[in-house]
């Protein structure tokens, strides 16, 4: 009886299914590239802190062989042969006073943190940003023994490229 004549065209029912085909491909293409991504950075991160834990041992044994007064020699030492600026370490006492450190000059703004200082049973991992917005930095504490925490830190750029380049 009564038709009424709309202006609005017709979907056909071939464009739908290919619009929400596409919309499923792009949300199982963003979830798996989102799965990859994470994964990837957490091989990245372990990879760093075994680093780092791999520097304490060394680190650990230093001190077990050499005297408080050569440490600071041996410290900027393999800070130097890691790389200049790239790893930084620190021995401080359990009140955060240092004892001996490696060349600061660029890791001007981190300190040995107090209250990781006082709670420190096992190593601590901190990823921080000093200054904040710079690349950000590994950092680790952890008990050399006779009273000693070892702070060492690492910057993260290079180990973490591959990501940014993804």
């Amino acid at each position: 009886m009564f038709s009424k004549k709309t202006s609005e065209p017709k979907t056909s029912l071939a464009l739908r299914l290919a619009i929400g085909s596409a919309f499923i491909t792009g949300v199982c293409f963003f979830v798996a590239f989102t799965v990859v991504y994470l994964s990837l950075a957490s091989i990245a991160h372990n990879r760093i802190d075994d680093r780092l834990r791999h520097e304490a041992a060394e680190v650990k044994s230093l001190v077990a062989l050499q005297r408080v007064s050569n440490i600071q020699n041996a410290l900027s030492e393999m800070a130097n042969a890691e790389g200049t600026g790239l790893v930084f370490y620190r021995i401080v006492k359990e009140d955060g006073t240092s004892i001996a450190e490696s060349d600061a000059t660029m890791w001007t703004g981190l300190n040995a943190d107090k209250d990781v200082l006082r709670a420190l049973n096992e190593p601590f991992f901190a990823t921080m940003k000093i200054p904040p917005g710079a690349e950000p930095l590994r950092v680790m504490y952890s008990r050399l023994g006779s009273g000693m925490v070892l702070q060492a830190a690492l910057r993260q750029e290079h180990e973490l490229q591959p990501l940014h380049d993804l």
